[in-house]
C-alpha cells in the first residue's frame, strides 16, 4: 500500500463562495454594494490557483503508482515564498476591476499568523513541481471568473473548461510529468 498526504496552501479560483474567505468575501461585497470587512490586511499568504495544487496531487499520485516507497510521505503544494502577497495587495488589485466600495479594517477574535510559508522544495526537486500562474495571473484570472459568470455570459461549467485550456496551454504544464 502507498499513501502520502498532501497539503496546499491559500487556494483561490473561480466558483468559490465560501464564508470568511478573502477573494468570496470581496465579490459578496460587490454584488451586495457593502463594505468589505478585513481583519489583518498586512497578512501575507502562499496565493495559488486550484490548478496549482490539483496538477501537484496528480504528479504525486503518479509518483506513488510508479515508485510507492519514494513518494510514500508528506508533500506541500504552494507558490514560490517570493510570489506571496499581503491581503491588502489583494485588495489594491481587485480595485482594477471595480470590486470594492469602500474597505473596513477590524480586528479579528481569533489569531492569525502574519505570514505563511510552504516549504514546497521537496516537490519542486522529488516531483518537478512548479507553479505555472504566478500570483498576479492567479488573481486576474479569478476575478474575470467571477465577473463572467455573473455577467450570465458563461456558465460555471463553461469558466472552469476556459481556465483549465488557460492553464494546460502554457508551456511549464506540458513539461511537467517527468517522474
Amino acid at each position: 500500500i502507498s499513501i502520502a498526504t498532501a497539503r496546499a496552501g491559500n487556494v483561490i479560483g473561480g466558483g468559490d463562495w465560501s464564508e470568511n474567505r478573502l477573494i468570496p468575501d470581496i465579490i459578496r461585497a460587490m454584488r451586495e454594494k457593502k463594505s468589505l470587512m478585513i481583519r489583518n490586511p498586512e497578512s501575507k499568504r502562499p496565493w495559488q490557483h486550484v490548478l496549482e495544487p490539483l496538477f501537484g496531487y496528480l504528479m504525486l499520485g503518479i509518483g506513488l503508482y510508479k515508485n510507492p516507497k519514494k513518494f510514500n510521505s508528506s508533500w506541500n503544494f504552494g507558490p514560490l515564498n517570493e510570489d506571496s502577497l499581503s491581503v491588502k495587495n489583494i485588495i489594491e488589485v481587485s480595485k482594477k476591476f471595480n470590486m470594492i466600495n469602500k474597505v473596513i479594517y477590524k480586528k479579528g477574535e481569533f489569531f492569525e499568523a502574519k505570514v505563511l510559508k510552504l516549504n514546497i522544495d521537496k516537490a519542486k526537486k522529488e516531483l518537478n513541481f512548479k507553479q505555472v500562474w504566478n500570483t498576479e495571473k492567479t488573481i486576474d484570472s479569478t476575478f474575470e471568473w467571477y465577473i463572467n459568470y455573473y455577467k450570465n455570459d458563461f456558465k460555471a461549467n463553461d469558466l472552469i473548461q476556459n481556465d483549465l485550456n488557460n492553464y494546460l496551454n502554457v508551456k511549464k504544464v506540458k513539461n511537467r510529468f517527468r517522474i
